[in-house]
């Protein structure tokens, strides 16, 4: 690949542990209703567009026995609203370790950063209001601002456009297969933020690492506009040239 230029997040399980957090909410909300969600339905909602999750959620609110008139008239999305994490103190406990540092890290070496999440721009907003790194970005997309969610490649297509960037120029850091599927598809190579709660294979990516303070010596390793071809194993750190793909 030439030389990096950029590195492109995915929000929900990259740069907040929220994923499971939003797994819980949903899973409480419906176990108050009598109604029981199997886990693997619960884990089809991890990494969805909105409107997946939202077609999830009202089909698991037609088996609500008897619900809640008041319930009824605001809807489902309103009604589940109250369970999730919403307080900003609440959101910026679920940062990734070290997340402030690496994108301060990379910054510091003159790449451009970028969030390319399949989530509501009002909810990106507040993840990285709360986290205090909503100023650090090039770039901020949602799912609303393309027309196909991801494992279509619109989101990335459309972020490159805005950086003024080649795919081969950028990575992309993922957790879920479907985000994996979308950076790919857009010719984007992955590293994947291993993730082993909800049965993601994360085969598509190229690298794999265990925490995000790991991506500064990765971007540091691409940095270089000389690299040759066939050598990049070789001056990958060792606790990633084991994971390549």
């Amino acid at each position: 690949m030439a030389a990096l230029k950029a590195v492109i997040f995915d929000m929900d399980g990259v740069l907040v542990d929220s994923e499971a957090s939003y797994q819980d909410s949903v899973r409480r909300f419906f176990a108050e209703r009598g109604v029981r969600i199997p886990e693997e339905e619960l884990r089809s909602i991890v990494g969805s567009s909105y409107s997946f999750y939202s077609a999830r959620i009202a089909g698991w609110w037609a088996q609500v026995e008897d619900p809640d008139p008041d319930e009824v008239a605001m809807g489902v999305d309103a009604a589940i609203g109250p369970y999730f994490v919403s307080a900003p103190e609440e959101i910026a406990a679920l940062a990734k370790p070290g997340l402030c540092n690496v994108l301060l890290g990379l910054k510091a070496r003159g790449l451009k950063l970028a969030v390319a999440s399949a989530s509501p721009a009002r909810d990106i907003e507040a993840v990285l209001t709360a986290c205090d790194i909503a100023g650090v970005f090039d770039s901020v997309l949602s799912g609303e601002d393309v027309a196909r969610s991801k494992p279509d490649p619109a989101i990335y297509l459309a972020t490159l456009d805005a950086l003024g960037l080649p795919a081969e120029a950028c990575i992309a850091v993922e957790d879920s297969d479907t985000g994996i599927a979308a950076a790919r598809a857009a010719g984007i190579p992955v590293a994947a933020l291993r993730e082993t709660r909800f049965g993601f294979s994360q085969a598509g990516a190229r690298w794999i690492v265990d925490a995000l303070p790991e991506l500064l010596p990765l971007a540091d390793s691409l940095s270089s506009p000389n690299e040759k071809r066939g050598s990049r194993s070789d001056r990958l750190p060792h606790f990633l040239s084991g994971t390549m793909r």
